[in-house]
């Protein structure tokens, strides 16, 4: 009996010290709780399957943190069990590889994933649409045009209530292309009941209710924000009635006022009293879309009803003049530039000079197709033709790179899970080529749809590079997706109803052929084509064809 037991036993200790000296030297120890009684083996398996599992992004990392800080040969290390960011790592501190772990070796730029802060997803898989009518120096006029309402009935009264689903999956991907990872405006539509789940990470805002979350669909990549943001909220003044307590009006939205008072109080007097689940981070609002005197009364009356705070986001303010940035300012509020939209409804767009100047945050928004640039990609291009025409080049490479990142990240107070990369961040991420070695905010502004070397959600990569994307997802090869200067996959999430991308397109085009061609109902490529760069250029007169050449 001594004789077989003490070799069993020395067995059972070396055992013990393999299992307990593989766990001391992982990069980082997994948490247990306690009370977990599975067997070593079992939680070394567990350990494995879910912190181990990592994606490695190897290359010149632009942070956007608060240091700006480039880090050359860096590596940004996050975990797919949770999407988030582990860690950032300097040169020559490599992160040590598990099994498990991808690692991504680029010669780009790493990016935090870009914001759009300003959508209405459904409609853009629409062309522009064409106004016959002379630009005008209102909403409330060019949306009464024969041609805006027939093409507006048709897409949203019959195309969107045919094929919701596919609109939305067409449209998130000329996003995604575009390098956007978060995105306002897909609660527009997306109802509680929805089978759809999206691919970018979007906001959730229930339209005729106080109580507002985000979204929270089926979807790996559901919205993992803890904050709450009412989203496209209309305002509109009521002309014929000056300053009094109901001088305005949000269709849809008539708790707003309240809603935003009741908040404000919350965040005033209860800060220490762990009541933040009632607290409303962010409201964003079409205000001042035009430049007559309705629309310029419009801030008057917001302000009246004392609706101004550090919450605010404004969308479009081209009616906004000085004092009223000075306000904006001092209150921490921001504005959102959509320079095309403006432009080609309007032919001027919002006094960002004057707003920069005086401090106010200023991001960058893309509006809709139908009178906008497919992406913020383009947006981007837009904005610095734009700058360098008739802003004296107030902004730099940098400025309108930070409006894309962390200054959208600040405008919905959210600065610690997006728009920077930093640990504790989600893992948002986009890779692009390095057009100008030394000039990553350059090279960004003036990157293509081609030049996006991958894209990643919450840990997930999402498009890019077609060895990129096979080496992350091996036999479980993404769909290929054609137009680009060299091949690209797409990871998608798909309606039920069809199989692939490339089956959404033509089922798409199809049913948008059979409509009028007076009702302007047309398939927007994902891509930019000679007719939009054309319709582009003769509309707000700046080419931007000229950087996909």
């Amino acid at each position: 009996m001594k004789k077989n037991s003490i070799p069993l036993l020395s067995l059972l200790v070396l055992v013990t010290l393999i299992l307990n000296f593989g766990c001391q030297n992982k990069d980082s120890t997994p948490n247990l709780a306690s009370n977990d009684y599975r067997s070593a083996n079992e939680r070394l398996l567990a350990y494995d399957d879910l912190s181990q599992s990592k994606l490695i992004i190897t290359g010149d990392i632009v942070t956007m943190d608060q240091g700006r800080r480039l880090i050359k040969d860096g590596q940004v290390v996050v975990n797919r069990a949770d999407g988030k960011i582990v860690e950032i790592r300097e040169a020559g501190n490599r992160y040590r590889l598990g099994k498990k772990d991808t690692e991504i070796k680029t010669d780009g730029y790493v990016y935090p994933g870009l914001i759009d802060l300003h959508n209405h997803v459904e409609y853009n898989a629409n062309r522009l649409v064409q106004f016959k009518i002379e630009k005008t120096d209102s909403r409330y006029k060019w949306q009464g045009y024969k041609e805006y309402k027939e093409w507006f009935h048709t897409y949203n009264d019959t195309l969107a209530h045919e094929m919701k689903d596919s609109l939305n999956v067409y449209s998130e991907v000329k996003a995604l292309v575009g390098g956007v990872t978060l995105i306002e405006g897909i609660d527009d539509y997306l109802k509680e009941d929805t089978l759809y789940d999206c691919m970018l990470m979007n906001f959730r805002s229930s339209e005729f209710q106080n109580k507002v979350e985000p979204l929270q669909g089926r979807s790996v990549l559901k919205l993992p924000l803890s904050n709450k943001v009412y989203s496209n909220i209309f305002v509109y003044a009521k002309w014929e009635r000056p300053l009094d307590p109901d001088s305005i009006d949000f269709p849809f939205n008539g708790c707003i006022p309240n809603i935003i008072l009741s908040n404000r109080a919350v965040i005033e007097s209860n800060r220490t009293k762990n009541e933040h689940k009632s607290i409303i981070d962010a409201f964003i609002f079409h205000l001042g879309e035009g430049y007559d005197a309705r629309n310029k009364f419009e801030f008057t009356k917001f302000t009246y009803n004392q609706l101004l705070d550090s919450r605010t986001v404004l969308l479009h303010g081209i009616a906004l003049e000085t004092k009223d940035y000075q306000l904006m300012a001092k209150k921490g509020a921001t504005l959102v530039w959509s320079p095309t939209s403006n432009l080609y409804l309007y032919g001027r767009t919002a006094k960002v000079k004057v707003a920069k100047s005086l401090g106010v945050n200023l991001c960058l928004g893309t509006d809709w197709s139908p009178s906008s640039t497919k992406s913020l990609l383009h947006e981007l291009k837009v904005a610095w033709l734009h700058n360098v025409d008739s802003l004296d080049r107030i902004f730099t490479h940098q400025d309108l790179v930070e409006m894309v990142t962390v200054n959208a990240a600040r405008a919905i107070h959210a600065e610690d899970k997006v728009g920077a990369l930093k640990a504790g961040a989600i893992g948002n991420v986009v890779i692009f080529d390095k057009l100008y070695p030394g000039d990553p905010y350059r090279s960004l502004v003036e990157a293509t749809e081609s030049h996006l070397q991958l894209s990643i959600i919450k840990g997930q990569p999402m498009f890019g590079d077609d060895g990129l994307m096979t080496k992350c997802y091996g036999a479980n090869a993404p769909e290929k997706i054609e137009g680009f200067k060299r091949p690209k996959s797409i990871h998608l999430v798909l309606p039920s109803s069809y199989d692939s991308f490339k089956q959404i397109t033509a089922a798409l085009d199809a049913r948008m052929k059979k409509f009028p061609e007076k009702s302007q109902v047309k398939l927007d490529p994902i891509l930019g084509d000679q007719l939009y760069f054309d319709q582009l250029k003769h509309a707000i007169k700046y080419d931007i064809s000229v950087f996909w050449k």
